[in-house]
């Protein structure tokens, strides 16, 4: 039988249970008005992931390779970003 904390909201709708993945947040980077890279070098367990904190147009498109994360201001396309390039934050960390 699981064991672990399960918690649940108002409307009895289960909002947290310790017995699934939870993501753990390692960092945070600025990504500036440019294209770039940082390579996380600490230790990690499970899947490495990041995501983008801005609700603004002209966000950065963002990949993770391995315990890389990688950011573009370019369209699919090639074509640059109508509105400009705008600093964005990002998270990173693994679950």
């Amino acid at each position: 039988m699981p064991q672990g904390l399960q918690v649940w909201d108002a409307a009895g709708n289960l909002v947290l249970d310790t017995n699934q993945r939870l993501r753990r947040v390692i960092g945070r980077i600025n990504t500036g008005t440019s294209a770039g890279s940082y390579t996380y070098t600490g230790g990690y367990s499970g899947v490495f992931f990041a995501a983008v904190l801005s609700s603004s147009a002209g966000i950065p498109a963002v990949t993770v390779s391995g315990s890389t994360i990688s950011w573009d201001f370019t369209r699919v396309d090639g074509s640059t970003l109508s509105i400009g390039a705008q600093n964005a934050a990002i998270i990173f960390g693994s679950y």
